[in-house]
C-alpha cells in the first residue's frame, strides 16, 4: 500500500502523544501486529485502506469528538479480528485492543473506553454515547459515498465473502443485509451523518438491491 509508511508514522505519533515513555519496541510490536492484520490475504475491503479512510474521517471531524485520541485509538483495532462467519469479530477485536492499551501503559480509563469505542462499530446496533455514535457512523460511512465508490466497496465485500461463500450464497446474505438497513428509520445515527449521507446511502442502496434481486 502506497501509504503505508505514512500510517506507520502516524501510529507512532499517537502512542508517542498518549504515553511518551513506552519503549519504542513495544509500539513496533504492535505496528507490526496491526499491519499484518489488516494485511491478511481474506481481506479485500477491511484492510490497512480502509483504516487510513477512517483515520481520514476522524481528521474531518475531530472537533466533533469529545475524546478524539480514545476514537483513533479503537479505530485502529476495530476489525484488527476479522474472521468470517464469525460473530464475535468485534469483541476480539476489542480484547486486542485493551491488551495493546495495556502493554503500551494507557491509563486503565482511557482503556475502557476504548473497548467500549471498538464495540460500537457491531452493526446494526445503534450504540449509546456521542463519540461511539460518531465513530460507528463513520465505520458506515462508506455506503453515503459516490456510486463508483460504491461498486469498488461492494466488489471488495464481495470478493472477501467469496472465500467462504458461494456466489449464490452472498447475493442472499447482501441482499437481506441491505434490506435490513433500508428498512431502519435512518441508517446513520447522528444529526451530522445523516445530513452528509444518510440521502446517498439510500439511493445507492436502493439501486444496488435493484441489480442483486
Amino acid at each position: 500500500m502506497d501509504n503505508l509508511t505514512g500510517l506507520e508514522k502516524r501510529w507512532f505519533a499517537l502512542v508517542a502523544e498518549l504515553s511518551p515513555t513506552t519503549p519504542i519496541e513495544i509500539v513496533e510490536k504492535w505496528w507490526q501486529i496491526i499491519a499484518s492484520a489488516y494485511s491478511e490475504k481474506h481481506r479485500h475491503y477491511h484492510t490497512l485502506e480502509h483504516i487510513n479512510f477512517g483515520l481520514l474521517r476522524i481528521d474531518k471531524f475531530t472537533n466533533q469528538f469529545h475524546e478524539p485520541k480514545a476514537v483513533e485509538f479503537a479505530w485502529w483495532f476495530h476489525d484488527i479480528v476479522y474472521v468470517l462467519k464469525s460473530k464475535t469479530n468485534e469483541h476480539d477485536s476489542s480484547v486486542l485492543a485493551v491488551t495493546a492499551a495495556h502493554e503500551l501503559g494507557l491509563p486503565k480509563t482511557f482503556t475502557t473506553k476504548v473497548e467500549s469505542l471498538v464495540m460500537a462499530t457491531v452493526h446494526p446496533q445503534v450504540p449509546e454515547g456521542h463519540d461511539k455514535r460518531l465513530l460507528h457512523d463513520i465505520d458506515i460511512s462508506i455506503l453515503g459515498e459516490n456510486w463508483d465508490t460504491q461498486l469498488k466497496y461492494r466488489e471488495k465485500i464481495r470478493a472477501e465473502y467469496l472465500t467462504v461463500y458461494t456466489p449464490d450464497q452472498f447475493q442472499v446474505g447482501r441482499t437481506n443485509f441491505l434490506k435490513e438497513i433500508l428498512a431502519s428509520e435512518f441508517i446513520f445515527c447522528t444529526d451530522l451523518f445523516q445530513t452528509l449521507f444518510e440521502k446517498q446511502a439510500r439511493e445507492n442502496i436502493a439501486k444496488e438491491l435493484c441489480e442483486l434481486i
